[in-house]
């Protein structure tokens, strides 16, 4: 069992061929947690097992409890279908610290969404994360 602030990652298995995997099939999951608004993100192209499009997607719980997905695969000129739904069960006793975030009480230093200080150097932070805006890597 994942606990908070750990990657979730669930496969999702698409058969039939394309000729592109990365571009012809769109992956769609919805999450929704324990408490709060569902959401959505994106899948990616992994592999090819066995004959069949091997997807995955993942995300970090930054709460405790049963998490539902549901997705959807859309495939270049033609519909969209059901991809598979489940629950993820997410234990409540942190192994990781979670994500960087400017602190909200003092600007000029960092926490993680556990509420440690981190430490290290926010403008090198800052620089990534205003690159990241702009299109850099």
């Amino acid at each position: 069992m994942a606990n908070i602030y750990d990657v979730v990652e669930q496969d999702i298995t698409v058969n039939g061929t394309s000729s592109d995997p990365f571009n012809d099939v769109a992956i769609s999951v919805t999450l929704t947690p324990p408490s709060g608004p569902a959401f959505t993100i994106g899948g990616f192209f992994h592999s090819v097992v066995n004959g069949n499009r091997l997807y995955k997607f993942r995300y970090m719980a930054k709460v405790g409890g049963t998490w539902n997905w549901s997705s959807t695969k859309t495939v270049a000129g033609g519909a969209t279908t059901s991809a598979g739904s489940g629950q993820h069960p997410i234990g409540n006793t942190p192994t990781l610290k979670g994500h960087i975030k400017i602190n909200p009480n003092d600007a000029r230093s960092l926490l993680y969404d556990n509420g440690e200080p981190a430490n290290c150097s926010r403008q090198t932070v800052l620089f990534k994360i205003r690159g990241m805006r702009r299109g850099l890597k």
